[in-house]
């Protein structure tokens, strides 16, 4: 009787350990039309807790930010732990460990991921990279350089 309890002790802790996990957002649908059918959550597993808000940016047409909004009972630990089985990888120790904020910049996908504890809920914010030539027009704007003999791509496919 002793060895069942036991295991059923066990059985029980293990699954509440998991069940601190986080539905994350699909950032696969960042660059898409609008008029695409996008699906902005991964599919969620009976032990991850969903998101309370999501949200998304547009410009020009296409998805090209989210933030998504998590309910109070999550923690900033709990979300980072979500996001590293994922992106551990590329995460920036450096802001972590200063402003206990964590930051994963995905190259390869060209996407950054925000995570922030705010008052009473976690936020975690996915950006997608603005183009080589964006970030130049920026610069030069900037700089109060002559814009006229730059042609009006923001919009262009």
């Amino acid at each position: 009787m002793k060895k069942l309890f036991i295991v059923f002790t066990i059985i029980f802790f293990a699954s509440v350990a998991q069940a601190k996990d986080i539905q994350l957002l699909n950032p696969e649908f960042l660059g898409q039309s609008t008029s695409n059918t996008v699906k902005l959550l991964y599919d969620k597993k009976s032990d991850e807790i969903e998101p309370s808000i999501v949200t998304a940016d547009i410009k020009c047409g296409r998805y090209n930010a989210s933030t998504v909004f998590y309910p109070e009972k999550i923690t900033f630990v709990q979300a980072r732990k979500s996001l590293n089985k994922l992106y551990e990888k590329y995460e920036s120790q450096n802001l972590y460990q200063k402003l206990f904020q964590a930051l994963w910049r995905i190259e390869n996908k060209q996407f950054i991921v925000h995570l922030v504890q705010e008052e009473n809920r976690v936020r975690i914010m996915y950006i997608q990279f603005q183009s080589t030539e964006a970030v130049m027009k920026g610069i030069m704007e900037s700089t109060g350089a002559d814009m006229s003999q730059l042609e009006n791509t923001d919009c262009k496919e």
